[in-house]
């Protein structure tokens, strides 16, 4: 992977807050616990497939409560009470929405409708609805959100990755079991016989143990035919379960650690036996071109408001220079396109969510902000300070204030892309206004690590030696750090001060002891 690649960034303008209003939909209690959490997700996918204009997504941290965004006047048309009261659910009040609830219910919304043209397979989005049974090489996509008070900024990165389908083999299980397995359908291959048994669940793609392998689903899954898989994965993920046209299904049996002695029954095309596999790929812009045109079918409007979002990809180049402790300067970088920004070299507290219950996705992730003007060539500009809708003081620089914004319709730049100008997403011409870019971390980097540590960590868990070099990824690049040890310090030599506080030290309790030893003296001549 190329660490040093620039992501593709495109804009997106937004309605006004002030015009939405969210609220939680609580799940009714009565509902099953085993069933609380497929409940919920589809529950928030009827949603918002049912209704255009909201926005849904699951609460994190809870099983039974999903954050709803909408326009105010459909809020006020019943339509989504009405809903929530034919499943037994309540509906809270309605708030103010924030940033980073936009954010959360904006990313799950849009990942929801994408499928199945584009399947989520942990961070990635694959293309295809057929990527089950795909073994070759298949396009996909990160996507990040960045969402402020007027704009939305997408970062996407396409790659080229293998996931194939699992064969038996793969875990480690013996030729004669295998064979055996394929001929007699009442043949159960138990955990014993499995000598690799972690695996790879979708969408996750989180690490579980299986426990044991048939062709028959077992008594204590909800499930009771592959048809039943098949609703249960598009209904949930929007996955397209390849149609097996063999009699005999294979199931497994997977234990996770984390949440107890409970067992869950995957068909074999859900699960996989090793991480993605990345490749380098040269026809990067056929790939976010494709992924674009269908975002943009999925997002022509936002809660019943039009948006418009920037038809070329902007490119941010980063300039970083080494800062004292006291005064961190901030260092000025260029979008092609002749944007020109200030990066501030702070990182930016976590921000508080302003309605309650509704955890923030605006994680450390995105911590490091930077906001550019967008400026024409010789147009005069002077620094000043301002804030962020994160709550971060970082430098700009602003125009002169006879340009006027246009309230709630910011305006996207006439981008240059590779020395070739472009037009605006926007139609009409609008004043030139800041933007802010927010630099997002490369996910693609940050997975290949964590899954890889992931792996060895589970699948070499008798190593007892670790190398003394750890491998650290940060942004987008790999940095190289020692492990901390402890060694012997060298002698200090001491200072007169001390020197001479240690020998008065001593002097006292020498005198010390030689008046104690008179006394003793005395009472014995005393006693005699």
């Amino acid at each position: 992977m190329n660490s040093t690649r620039h992501q593709p960034l495109f804009f997106v303008s937004l309605p006004e807050l002030q015009k939405l209003c969210a609220a939680t939909v609580t799940l009714n209690s009565q509902i099953p616990e085993t069933e609380t959490r497929s409940t919920q997700i589809k529950t928030c996918r009827q949603l918002l497939f049912l209704y255009q204009e909201i926005l849904s997504a699951p609460v994190m941290g809870t099983l039974n409560q999903i954050s709803v965004v909408m326009a105010i006047p459909f809020y006020e048309s019943g339509i989504c009470q009405a809903y929530v009261e034919r499943h037994g659910a309540t509906l809270e009040a309605p708030q103010t929405v924030t940033p980073a609830l936009l954010q959360t219910c904006l990313s799950y919304t849009l990942t929801a409708r994408l499928a199945p043209r584009w399947n989520k397979a942990g961070h990635l989005l694959v293309q295809g609805k057929d990527f089950l049974s795909h073994s070759g090489r298949q396009n996909a996509v990160v996507i990040d959100l960045n969402v402020s008070e007027t704009q939305l900024c997408i970062s996407v990165e396409p790659c080229s990755i293998r996931l194939p389908p699992p064969e038996l083999g793969d875990f480690d299980i013996s030729a004669n079991t295998v064979k055996l397995f394929d001929s007699n359908e009442n043949t159960v291959i138990q955990q014993h016989s499995i000598l690799s048994n972690w695996c790879y669940v979708l969408p996750s793609m989180k690490m579980g143990q299986i426990i044991n392998i048939s062709h028959i689903i077992p008594p204590e899954s909800p499930f009771r035919s592959y048809k039943d898989f098949q609703m249960h994965w598009k209904s949930l993920y929007g996955y397209i379960l390849p149609e097996d046209l063999e009699e005999t299904k294979t199931y497994l049996s997977v234990y996770f650690k984390p949440i107890g002695e409970r067992f869950f029954t995957y068909p074999l095309s859900c699960i996989r036996s090793q991480p993605v596999q990345y490749f380098p790929r040269t026809d990067a812009e056929v790939v976010m071109n494709s992924f674009l045109s269908d975002m943009k079918s999925n997002f022509s409007q936002l809660c019943g408001f039009p948006v418009k979002m920037t038809s070329k990809a902007l490119y941010a180049t980063k300039e970083l220079s080494r800062a004292s402790v006291h005064e961190i300067k901030p260092k000025h970088t260029k979008l092609d396109g002749e944007m020109v920004c200030v990066v501030s070299l702070t990182e930016a507290p976590p921000r508080k969510p302003a309605l309650p219950g509704i955890p923030s996705r605006c994680s450390t992730e995105k911590s490091h902000w930077m906001e550019c003007l967008i400026k024409e060539p010789g147009a005069h500009s002077s620094p000043s300070s301002s804030e962020s809708p994160g709550g971060v003081s970082i430098g700009a620089t602003e125009k002169s204030t006879s340009n006027k914004q246009l309230p709630g319709v910011p305006e996207l730049p006439a981008a240059k892309s590779l020395g070739t100008p472009v037009n605006s997403a926007f139609e009409s011409t609008l004043p030139k206004v800041s933007k802010i870019i927010p630099i997002f971390k490369g996910k693609l980097m940050q997975m290949n690590g964590r899954i890889t540590n992931q792996t060895d960590r589970k699948k070499k868990e008798s190593a007892g030696r670790h190398s003394p070099m750890k491998s650290v990824i940060t942004g987008n690049k790999y940095l190289t750090c020692e492990t901390l040890t402890s060694k012997p310090t060298l002698p200090v030599k001491e200072s007169n001060m001390e020197g001479s506080v240690k020998k008065s030290g001593a002097r006292r309790r020498q005198k010390e002891e030689g008046y104690s030893k008179l006394k003793r003296a005395k009472r014995s001549k005393t006693s005699t």
